[in-house]
């Protein structure tokens, strides 16, 4: 019987340990390294943008598909301020607030304009019943809104959370518009 370990068991065995420890260290720099688009870091921060844009984008399709007219810009235009008609007759401004770095929907009072921040309810059978929800999406870098008809707008974004950016498009049609062309 043999006491003791070889130089050659000893070497192969500090082979197997460097290629473990180089596995680790490549899967440890792959999921927490700084330039690693894989990196978890990377991956919350998208998550966070994702969050922030979805419900932000939700109200902003709502509450523009439910309106009744566009007023501004023109067909045929863009800018970085939508003006419309809401459900309740109102002039309703969605524009992004750069000091606050967030997309807010406005309403029409007297000459100038408040921030949304109550839904608008509509009566229904006696009953009092919310017909939208105010916009709010924070860390919207940019936006900008193409009317393509007085009933249908293209709306372009931008959204950004821990140094990452999403874009977004959607095109809207305004589904309560008694428009004829």
């Amino acid at each position: 019987m043999r006491r003791g370990v070889t130089l050659v068991e000893v070497l192969v065995g500090m082979v197997v340990m460097l290629l473990a420890l180089a596995l680790a260290y490549g899967v440890s720099h792959q999921l927490f390294g700084t330039r690693s688009r894989f990196n978890l870091a990377s991956m919350m921060g998208r998550s966070a943008i994702q969050k922030d844009a979805k419900v932000g984008l939700r109200r902003l399709i709502y509450r523009i598909r439910e309106s009744i007219q566009i007023l501004e810009p023109l067909p045929g235009r863009g800018g970085d301020t939508l003006v419309v008609r809401d459900i309740t007759n109102k002039k309703l401004r969605i524009r992004r607030d750069a000091a606050a770095q967030r997309l807010v929907s406005e309403v029409s009072a007297g000459a100038g304009w408040t921030v949304e921040t109550t839904s608008v309810d509509i009566a229904v059978e006696g009953a009092s019943l919310p017909a939208s929800f105010p916009v709010y999406m924070p860390n919207c870098n940019s936006v900008n809104f193409t009317v393509l008809a007085p009933d249908c707008v293209v709306v372009q974004l931008s959204v950004s959370a821990d140094d990452q950016i999403g874009a977004f498009m959607t095109t809207i049609k305004l589904r309560n518009s008694r428009l004829a062309f």
